[in-house]
């Protein structure tokens, strides 16, 4: 597969994903999105799609190129997408709070990040841009929460890699709460959430794990007590 039909593949799974969550009224932003090919269904449908994107100055037809940044936008959109973005800032949780800013009240955001396992190692093979963030679904839940919103759904998946294999990430949609805030009981990362993710090596999808380095095989006792590893 080419670079152009790994993105139509992404483009349209994203529109199935998140219809039920958009009306022909919903204003989109891809927040990160390069020149916006990940919306090319959202386009073909005839919604109002920007994007924002340092790297970006020339996006594709149908999609209005915001700016580099959010400065100065506020509560414009209806639904932002950060496809991708999180595990390459330094700071998650501000690029999520930012992202808040600019949602409507009740806006929705849909987040994508890899899920990248290892143990004193980078994930391999390695990205051609740095990876400085490796997410969960108790993490990612964590970040979404903190910023301010309220989960509806966080699950394991996974994405068509640019040299077409496939490869594991968290997927989330959240709603923008009314205050951001940060409660750290509820926002304790949830132990049956880590033995999910060790049982998910044991199923179906553990062969999509074979790129990655595996944790230590008490890893998910350690978490369950409270234990750290070496660092």
């Amino acid at each position: 597969m080419k670079h152009y039909d790994v993105y139509t593949e992404r483009a349209k799974e994203l529109f199935q994903l998140l219809s039920p969550w958009v009306s022909t009224r919903t204003r989109i932003m891809d927040f990160g999105g390069a020149q916006g090919a990940i919306l090319e269904y959202f386009v073909r449908a005839g919604f109002d799609c920007h994007v924002v994107d340092y790297g970006c100055r020339k996006p594709l037809p149908g999609i209005y190129y915001r700016g580099p940044d959010l400065q100065g936008v506020a509560e414009e959109y209806d639904l932002a997408i950060c496809n991708h973005v999180l595990e390459h800032v330094a700071d998650p949780i501000g690029e999520l709070l930012s992202v808040r800013k600019a949602l409507s009240e009740n806006g929705i955001i849909f987040v994508e990040v890899p899920l990248e396992l290892w143990n004193k190692q980078h994930p391999r093979p390695p990205e051609p841009v740095t990876h400085i963030n490796w997410f969960s679904v108790p993490s990612l839940r964590y970040c979404l929460k903190a910023a301010g919103f309220d989960v509806l759904d966080v699950h394991y998946s996974s994405f068509r890699t640019y040299s077409a294999k496939r490869g594991l990430a968290v997927r989330a949609i959240a709603r923008k709460s009314k205050a951001p805030g940060r409660n750290e009981a509820d926002l304790s990362p949830d132990i049956s959430e880590l033995l999910l993710l060790k049982e998910i090596q044991r199923g179906k999808v553990g062969a999509l794990m074979e790129n990655f380095v595996s944790l230590p095989p008490d890893w998910a006792t350690r978490a369950q007590s409270g234990e750290k590893g070496d660092e």
